[in-house]
């Protein structure tokens, strides 16, 4: 008979081992995550928001200086009428502290792959360079025209933005 019983008298050794050492052992919690916070909202000021406007050259303002690429410049007017969206949500940040008109004079060079190389301020009427910087690297990385054979397109022209529409 002690024979047949050592398996089940093997089972409820372990078994007491094991329960054991469950008992005796101390609790490992999970770390705790922190609870998310909600951070406080801004309340919406209408006020802030930008409510002029950019008028864009027409094709009797552009002042060609150089057309070795042989663009057509009245195509030219009509994709710089175009731009004039990217340019109004660019100057939002500058009208909420200044408050006046601004009038910039730029020149830009369009090469032979339709890239803008090196866009100038001739004239500008903000002391902002942070403005400034801004939209030339708006220039710089989003104004792209067709590519042509060869040769390269300069040309000046005015851009101005109302503070009130």
């Amino acid at each position: 008979m002690l024979k047949r019983d050592i398996p089940v008298i093997l089972f409820a050794l372990v078994f007491l081992v094991i329960a054991y050492g469950l008992i005796t052992t101390p609790p490992r919690y999970a770390p705790v995550k922190p609870r998310m916070v909600m951070e406080e909202v801004e309340e919406f000021v209408p006020q802030s928001y930008y409510k002029g406007r950019v008028v864009m050259p027409d094709i009797d303002d552009l002042y060609v200086l150089e057309n070795s690429a042989g663009r057509d410049v009245l195509k030219l007017g009509k994709s710089l009428q175009g731009r004039a969206a990217g340019l109004h949500w660019l100057a939002a940040p500058h009208f909420r502290t200044y408050n006046d008109d601004v009038l910039v004079g730029l020149k830009l060079t369009i090469d032979s792959t339709g890239h803008i190389d090196y866009p100038e301020i001739l004239y500008c009427n903000t002391n902002d360079d942070d403005f400034k910087w801004k939209l030339i690297h708006h220039i710089r990385t989003y104004w792209v025209y067709p590519r042509t054979k060869g040769g390269i397109t300069e040309f000046w022209f005015p851009v101005r933005w109302l503070a009130e529409y």
